[in-house]
């Protein structure tokens, strides 16, 4: 995912910054990303998240890539997905 939104950084910060589109936009992309964790952790039925703590890590990735794109974080995209994956690991 961090890849993609380097390789298209500008699309990402026009559509994000767009008052309508940017919040309909955040919406459906955390709907997706929400959608596949939930997917990923059916099989770990020992160690199955609520969805509250899913949405909760769902939006902070967004938090961080809204960020990353509208360069309030000054990261490189390597950096932004080793504080992504850092983070991951403490739930």
């Amino acid at each position: 995912m961090v890849t993609y939104i380097e390789q298209h950084k500008s699309t990402v910060a026009v559509l994000l910054n767009h008052p309508q589109a940017g919040a309909q936009a955040f919406r459906q992309v955390k709907r997706a990303f929400i959608q596949k964790v939930l997917l990923l952790e059916k099989d770990r039925p020992n160690n199955i998240p609520s969805l509250v703590e899913i949405d909760f890590i769902v939006s902070g990735i967004m938090g961080l890539v809204t960020d990353y794109v509208s360069q309030q974080l000054t990261l490189t995209a390597d950096e932004l997905y080793e504080e992504i994956y850092r983070l991951l690991q403490k739930f």
